[in-house]
């Protein structure tokens, strides 16, 4: 048991407050003494925040939030997942994606041309491919600039370990 710094009673263990357990034994005052006792006699301890009612952009479910967890007026979404799929389709599609050339997507192209295989080792697992430009400019999309190469050789490419012919 501890003791109370201001008027030196015993501080209970534990106590039944308002219909709940509650642990005391960390405590410095008793519960006449605390400064806080205004607080907790008059029930103002646990102050109700009020929630607003919002509609989820993405799946149109309706949901609570507290004022201070609306940052964006107009997109409110109910989830990560709803944010995520709404941003990946809206805003991160064609043009408004940040990698967007102007229409001209050239990884299509030349997998076709050259065929799914990479032109050093060999690999043709379609998920490792990637196309590497040979005089590494982005913007110069032309069949004869590009390469199909698996994501291993395409890193030693970039890091001059292979040399291209």
């Amino acid at each position: 048991m501890s003791v109370c710094r201001q008027c030196g009673e015993n501080i209970p263990i534990t106590m039944i407050i308002d219909g709940k357990r509650r642990w005391l034994n960390k405590r410095k005052f008793c519960l006449t003494c605390s400064p806080f006792n205004e607080f907790i006699q008059s029930g103002k301890h646990y102050p109700k925040l009020e929630r607003v009612k919002c509609i989820c952009v993405k799946c149109g479910v309706s949901f609570e939030r507290l004022p201070s967890e609306i940052r964006f007026g107009d997109r409110i979404f109910c989830s990560r997942t709803c944010s995520a799929s709404y941003n990946n389709t809206v805003y991160k599609s064609g043009e408004n994606h940040p990698n967007w050339k102007g229409g001209k997507w050239y990884q299509p192209r030349a997998l076709k041309e050259f065929g799914e295989v990479c032109s050093l080792c060999g690999e043709t697992e379609r998920c490792c491919l990637e196309v590497h430009h040979k005089d590494r400019n982005r913007d110069n999309n032309s069949l004869d600039n590009l390469i199909v190469l698996c994501a291993n050789c395409h890193l030693k490419v970039h890091n001059n370990i292979t040399v291209l012919l």
